[in-house]
């Protein structure tokens, strides 16, 4: 019990990497499809990779040497369907008129082992039928196939990095666990009436989505300056500017190419397009291409101003220089606070109520 405690252990100790790694692109996708990210969708999703998480390193783990692995005598794999049950009587044998002896048997380590393999996969099947809305079928399905890469990965010694398997690929692993999905499905049945169904949490998903937060639009416009920034080197490397000059440079491309992109595809820029977002005038239609121009120059100059600002006087500051160039930051902090507050309160920047535009969502709300 030890041991398999300590690899859970260490399943938990690894989520948080993962977690971080499948963080930006899962909100990415939730932003994109819903519109905005649901603190119970997220305790499920995640919940769900743990789990996939614990089960693979509960059958993968502890790893060892390429060497040691390569002496191993285990037996490769068992095709006999129910072979466990000679190992079960063989570590306790039943006596059929002693009942004694059948207690004796829930307590062999091989018994232990298959019941441990059913209860293993219970949680995939319930997963399936809550969160993947699938059927029985479906499901039971699923729940073998998982399995068969479990055992697959074993057998393969875990796809071909040892020489050969270093646990026994297992026909009655299969039934157990495919069992277990079958188990958790039903189970969830009555348990999933106590939980806000796949639909309730949709349909909370996509109202938030009707509203832009902050995150939302900051997500948007990284997306969009990563690529006016890959530009910006490209367009410096063939045409040579000072170093100093940069972020002048990625400064017009932005502005550029986000009025011209807008103009073109209706108000999307590629950040606001994959986060579901648009830009349009105040009466909902189509901006004109002046309006995004103002719009994008003020967003722009205002995020890159201020680094572009030190920039410049980093080669050239003396004692009134500094005083000015605090002066200047003050300023500019000020405005950031200006900015956001105003954002909080109407969903709309300073550069959308100078250029009267306004960004709004375009997420459509799908049918369950």
């Amino acid at each position: 019990m030890d041991f398999y405690i300590s690899i859970i252990k260490q399943s938990f100790a690894f989520f948080p990497l993962i977690a971080a790694v499948f963080t930006l692109p899962y909100v990415i996708y939730n932003y994109h499809k819903y519109g905005s990210v649901f603190s119970i969708r997220i305790l499920i999703v995640y919940s769900f990779i743990l789990y996939m998480m614990t089960v693979f390193f509960l059958t993968s783990l502890p790893l060892h040497s390429r060497e040691y692995v390569a002496n191993l005598q285990i037996a490769r794999y068992n095709i006999q369907p129910f072979n466990f049950i000679k190992g079960i009587l063989k570590e306790a044998p039943m006596v059929s008129d002693d009942p004694k002896t059948w207690i004796e048997l829930l307590h062999s380590r091989t018994f232990k082992e298959y019941i441990a393999n059913i209860i293993m996969c219970i949680p995939f099947g319930m997963y399936m039928r809550y969160y993947f809305k699938q059927n029985i079928f479906v499901s039971v399905i699923l729940s073998f196939a998982f399995s068969l890469f479990l055992e697959t990965t074993q057998l393969t010694g875990l796809w071909f990095i040892y020489p050969r398997n270093y646990r026994m690929f297992d026909v009655d692993d299969l039934m157990a666990n495919t069992l277990g999905g079958l188990i958790g499905y039903i189970l969830m049945i009555p348990l999933g009436l106590l939980l806000p169904s796949r639909h309730r949490i949709d349909a909370a998903s996509y109202r938030r989505g009707r509203k832009v937060s902050l995150f939302r639009w900051l997500i948007a416009i990284g997306i969009d300056m990563a690529l006016y920034a890959w530009m910006a080197v490209y367009a410096g490397s063939a045409w040579p500017l000072a170093h100093m000059r940069f972020l002048a440079y990625m400064t017009a491309i932005a502005v550029v190419v986000s009025s011209l992109m807008s103009w073109i595809f209706a108000g999307r820029t590629l950040g606001l397009a994959i986060m579901s977002l648009k830009v349009v005038s105040k009466d909902q239609r189509r901006a004109p291409l002046y309006k995004l121009f103002l719009r994008y120059s003020i967003q722009y100059l205002f995020i890159l101003g201020y680094p572009l600002i030190c920039q410049i006087f980093y080669y050239r500051i003396n004692s009134h220089q500094t005083q000015f160039l605090l002066i200047a930051i003050g300023i500019y902090g000020f405005i950031w606070l200006v900015d956001l507050l105003v954002f909080l309160e109407k969903r709309q920047n300073l550069a959308g109520l100078f250029s009267k535009t306004h960004l709004i969502s375009t997420v459509r709300v799908e049918s369950n």
